[in-house]
């Protein structure tokens, strides 16, 4: 199975998805926020949207619940999941 998380755009950048999966997600240096590559396979800072790399399984099974606790708690539901 892998999962891949990515953020659409309208993020606020109020750093809800970092209080939770702080491994998962950070700030960028624009506006916004990311998904940190240390925790993609492919290993790039980016909101993944184009890439959809897949989050390393190891990352991705440690931080389930973070990662649903993020993507619920997110103001503006701008955080889309795919575990295929």
């Amino acid at each position: 199975m892998t999962t891949t998380i990515w953020i659409e755009d309208g993020c606020i950048a109020c750093a809800a998805c970092i209080d939770v999966a702080p491994e998962i997600f950070a700030m960028d240096a624009g506006d916004g926020c990311l998904v940190v590559g240390a925790a993609r396979v492919d290993d790039r800072d980016s909101t993944n949207r184009s890439e959809r790399s897949p989050l390393r399984p190891e990352v991705a099974a440690y931080n389930r619940i973070a990662i649903e606790d993020a993507i619920n708690g997110c103001p503006t539901a701008c955080l889309r999941l795919d575990r295929r």
